[in-house]
């Protein structure tokens, strides 16, 4: 007992025993309480189904006892989405449902709200979308209510038009990655870091290479002297193959963060990354990933309502198209989830 009064006195715990246990508690406070004022989703499948919720995560474990501790057997997901709603729980921000049914679609798709968000937002066409949230995060929020997402130019940081039709896919961990141009796509042969980079005019390529800085580290000398040779008037397309953080070297994460990039997923091993680079003017839209990173962009003059109704044939109905993240920002609905509720 007195070898611990003595320790707890010693000028060594309190000079710098103390002074760490005091930031680690602190932090500790600091990330909980910021991790439950943080809104969540939540999806509930049933059936052909699915409910989804929006909240703070305390909430969403409340609703998750609640339904196991629960002896009632939901027959649909209306049933279960009445459930929720009925025990008033604080810190639920909205309940969503919507019902498959398998529809293909046709060549008589009907726009059905032509507007901007706030105004979407208040008459219920989609739900209410949280505040600071990125093109990424939205696009896998509108998804979960049932929603394909198609996003327009205004979503994009570019000062510089960029006058091709650009789809990036990147995978973590798995084989799959490519770039497409003008409905061209183009594979990498290796793992790592696959760029092209092209004239934004057309769409030409100026070049482009393929680099492993998942296996070797020499691969990072490689992969600056590509980024530095790349012409200041084109725009950078790129994609991670399975891996490509292992063996990065500082020089090369500092030169993709100096040129606009700043979701290069160093220290998160098999993330996926795509990115499209204005180079000139270090203005990058990225989308970083545990699993796939998907990009598209469409040039404004070529997406016209018809050009778009083609787009939304390939995928299943209801579709968005949302031209930014702004309140006053244009979003065209074409069909709804059914049985929706926001």
């Amino acid at each position: 007992m007195k070898f611990i009064r003595n320790f707890f006195r010693n000028e060594f715990f309190i000079y710098f025993i103390q002074p760490v246990v005091f930031v680690i508690l602190f932090n500790l406070l600091f990330f909980s309480a910021n991790a439950q004022a943080q809104e969540n989703t939540l999806s509930l499948k049933l059936g052909n189904g699915m409910v989804v919720v929006l909240g703070e995560q305390p909430s969403l474990s409340k609703i998750k006892e609640l339904i196991l501790a629960n002896q009632k057997k939901f027959q649909t997901v209306q049933d279960l989405a009445d459930f929720i709603s009925s025990e008033h729980i604080e810190g639920i921000k909205e309940i969503g449902l919507f019902v498959s049914d398998n529809l293909q679609p046709d060549e008589n798709v009907k726009k059905i709200f032509d507007g901007t968000l706030k105004d979407a937002i208040e008459k219920g066409i989609i739900p209410y979308l949280p505040a600071n949230i990125t093109f990424s995060q939205a696009r896998e929020f509108l998804e979960n209510f049932g929603y394909n997402v198609i996003f327009g130019p205004g979503v994009y940081p570019f000062e510089s038009k960029l006058n091709c039709e650009v789809r990036l896919e990147s995978y973590g961990l798995k084989t799959g990655s490519y770039i497409e141009i003008n409905g061209k796509k183009y594979f990498p042969k290796n793992l790592g870091y696959f760029l092209i980079a092209i004239d934004p005019n057309d769409g030409k390529i100026i070049s482009q290479g393929n680099f492993d800085t998942s296996f070797h580290h020499r691969e990072n000398a490689a992969l600056v002297g590509y980024l530095q040779s790349v012409p200041k008037n084109s725009f950078l397309l790129g994609v991670i193959n399975i891996e490509a953080t292992r063996k990065m070297d500082s020089d090369s994460y500092t030169l993709l963060n100096q040129m606009g990039l700043h979701l290069v997923p160093l220290g998160y091993y098999g993330w996926s990354h795509a990115f499209i680079l204005n180079v000139k003017n270090k203005q990058a839209l990225e989308d970083r990933s545990a699993t796939v990173s998907e990009l598209y962009y469409i040039p404004p003059e070529k997406l016209d309502e018809s050009g778009f109704i083609k787009l939304i044939n390939k995928k299943p109905l209801p579709t968005i198209y949302l031209d930014g993240l702004n309140s006053d920002s244009k979003i065209l609905v074409f069909s709804l989830p059914q049985n929706r509720r926001f």
